[in-house]
């Protein structure tokens, strides 16, 4: 990231004629920046984001959901359209929550989720996220970044299972697979649930080879067994881990 920028400097800040092959260049460069600013990398943690937080930028969501609060206010506003979707994933991920909402109290933003009695339309409760437990917070944060206007080019979340009951994963992977419609996901995982509902074709198995850490393809022999409907990839992780190919172990 930081070699890219320099080195656009460097061609950013010529002022001779330059050959076509340099303006090539320079417009690959450009583009480069443009997506590596775009890209976002989250670590998530319900303490960093339960408190009442500060008037922040909306756009877009800090690593660790340090403006949460500002970013669904800001939604709300725009009027985004991936807010149905947002809060439909919300309700159906932690049941009993209908909706959230986002007060003003000073120079600070209050998240509140707004829980409903079951099979009734009544309001019974309506909480702030002091008030809820870990895996909501989490959930309400992993959604906001899955959902947030306008999408990064990458969004990148390190085990979004943690805090999360397994009941969720489910709801998650869903709008994890819708959401890289419109985006790249990346997460890391060490969870057999979350593995079950993301298809096999879509994961990479990480190893250590000879010193070296390699990322590729899961092995033949194991994406046979899912599309044979023998295993799960949750059971192949469980039983012996996912294993890199043979191409991509050399």
């Amino acid at each position: 990231h930081r070699h890219a920028l320099a080195v656009g400097k460097q061609w950013f800040g010529r002022r001779r004629a330059r050959s076509q092959g340099e303006v090539d260049i320079l417009v690959s460069l450009r583009r480069f920046q443009r997506y590596i600013f775009r890209m976002q990398f989250y670590h998530l943690f319900p303490n960093e984001i339960r408190q009442p937080q500060k008037l922040a930028n909306p756009y877009s969501l800090e690593e660790d959901g340090g403006n949460l609060a500002s970013v669904l206010r800001q939604m709300v506003k725009d009027g985004s359209p991936h807010l149905p979707d947002l809060r439909s994933a919300l309700g159906s991920a932690v049941p009993g929550v209908a909706d959230f909402q986002v007060t003003q109290v000073g120079g600070y933003l209050v998240v509140k989720l707004r829980h409903q009695g079951v099979g009734s339309s009544e309001t019974v409760a309506l909480l702030d996220l002091s008030q809820e437990s870990d895996g909501t917070v989490r959930i309400l944060a992993l959604l906001a970044a899955l959902f947030q206007d306008p999408p990064p080019a990458l969004v990148a979340v390190e085990e979004p299972e943690l805090t999360v009951h397994p009941g969720a994963l489910a709801v998650l992977a869903d709008y994890i697979k819708e959401s890289a419609l419109r985006m790249q996901i990346l997460i890391t995982t060490h969870s057999p649930e979350l593995l079950d509902h993301l298809p096999i074709e879509s994961l990479r198995a990480v190893e250590s080879v000879d010193g070296v850490t390699k990322v590729g393809m899961v092995a033949e022999h194991q994406r046979e067994a899912v599309r044979d409907e023998l295993f799960s990839p949750g059971d192949l992780h469980r039983i012996e881990g996912l294993q890199l190919s043979a191409a991509d172990r050399r």
